[in-house]
């Protein structure tokens, strides 16, 4: 309530936003959330039959009149971690939300079918990775690199963001992406993609001191940030990062070059996607 910069909320990133046991306390969450629409709020889940079945204890009671004004600013997924849960990305679908989402963490087994269920069509962001900070990590032996591009394919045909997470296991990764369970790049590179305006800053030289730099010119030219505007993309001992910087609107590449001309070695350039929310 008291936050006043724009932030990115993942609701019970440890839990289920509808469990039954949050049932007492739901009602005051939905409250804080009606009256914050500057956040953007993330609600993953994996009882979304729960969702469909009791609308009345789950959603609030202005729900069907208001998802699209008053809760424009939040996002449903549910998680699919084999091809036994496409089920549930077809009753997301029946859902009205701004923006809907899927996680395929951890991820178990191949999911070729993805765009039967709506990715591209009605899903428009994706992320995935595989399990970790357990002892025995599923499946036996890691996730084959090959089932994390596939999944990449799809959205790349789709038009659809993903975000990849890490590959998964109980080994720190040696290539320095600072990863404790397996690697954040996949196939030699980042995957940190939003459905949103997005400002990637890099250079080679780009670092902490730069990052301050770009904040403010951004800040002197009427240009609006979420909280967290930076997704890093670096490794220990290599000289430069890049920063995905989320942005509250869209803006143009005129305002980018404009930008630009102010920062110098900095490079800019804008991300934007078919389907961004509003």
């Amino acid at each position: 309530m008291h936050w006043k910069q724009p932030d990115v909320i993942f609701a019970c990133s440890l839990s289920d936003f509808f469990h039954q046991d949050a049932d007492p306390w739901r009602d005051r969450a939905w409250q804080v959330i009606r009256r914050t629409p500057q956040h953007r709020y993330h609600i993953l889940t994996k009882r979304i039959s729960r969702v469909l079945s009791n609308p009345e204890k789950c959603l609030p009671p202005d729900w069907d009149d208001e998802w699209d004004q008053a809760y424009r600013h939040v996002w449903l997924g549910v998680t699919v971690e084999t091809p036994q849960y496409y089920w549930r990305m077809d009753r997301l679908n029946r859902i009205k939300t701004t923006l809907r989402f899927i996680s395929c963490e951890p991820l178990l087994e191949p999911l070729p079918d993805l765009k039967k269920h709506g990715l591209g069509s009605s899903i428009f962001w994706t992320f995935c990775g595989g399990e970790s900070d357990t002892r025995d990590p599923r499946p036996k032996g890691g996730v084959p690199k090959q089932w994390f591009e596939e999944i990449r394919d799809q959205c790349d045909s789709v038009k659809v963001p993903f975000h990849f997470l890490q590959t998964g296991g109980t080994q720190r990764c040696t290539c320095g992406c600072y990863s404790r369970y397996g690697c954040r790049q996949l196939s030699g590179r980042w995957y940190q993609q939003y459905p949103m305006p997005t400002l990637i800053a890099e250079g080679p030289k780009y670092g902490k001191r730069q990052r301050k730099r770009v904040l403010k010119v951004l800040k002197n030219n009427n240009v609006d940030t979420y909280k967290i505007p930076v997704q890093t993309e670096q490794r220990r001992g290599v000289q430069g990062q890049t920063d995905r910087i989320l942005l509250l609107n869209q803006i143009s590449n005129k305002t980018v070059s404009n930008l630009q001309a102010q920062l110098g070695n900095t490079a800019l350039r804008l991300e934007t996607w078919p389907y961004m929310p509003p």
